[in-house]
């Protein structure tokens, strides 16, 4: 399992070109954003898995490259990439990042493109408002 956790996006940390895969290493802190930014960034949720057992392992693993792949290109900050243990009977995996709210009308199909190609029947986004107390 891997956690990232840290801070909001600096440009230097971010983009397709951040990598968490296999690192577990945090970029550096950088400041909390404004509340002006704030207000424009949702915290995102996405969910899949291979219960139904339809993907074979290496059909699975590149489902989970490709959904991260995505989440990479729209992520201002990745916090968590993981799921259950490697030997669980189900497969499945988790990432939680924060997004730009202008972001997500084109995340969004790009997400739901994948879960078609991959032949799954869902993809599970939870979508919510940050607050900072």
């Amino acid at each position: 399992m891997l956690s990232i956790s840290g801070s909001h996006c600096n440009p230097k940390y971010c983009g397709p070109g951040f990598k968490i895969y296999g690192r577990g290493i945090a970029p550096p802190f950088v400041p909390l954003p404004s509340c002006e930014v704030a207000e424009r960034v949702k915290t995102i949720i996405v969910q899949i898995g291979n219960s139904d057992n339809k993907l074979r392992q290496a059909e699975w693993a590149d489902f989970v490259q490709r959904v991260g792949a995505i989440v990479q290109e729209y992520a201002s900050a990745i916090y968590f990439f993981g799921g259950p243990e490697n030997w669980s009977v189900l497969q499945r995996v988790c990432w939680v990042f924060d997004c730009e709210e202008s972001h997500l009308p084109a995340m969004k199909p790009r997400l739901a493109d994948a879960r078609e190609q991959f032949r799954q029947e869902s993809l599970a986004f939870t979508e919510g408002q940050t607050e900072f107390l």
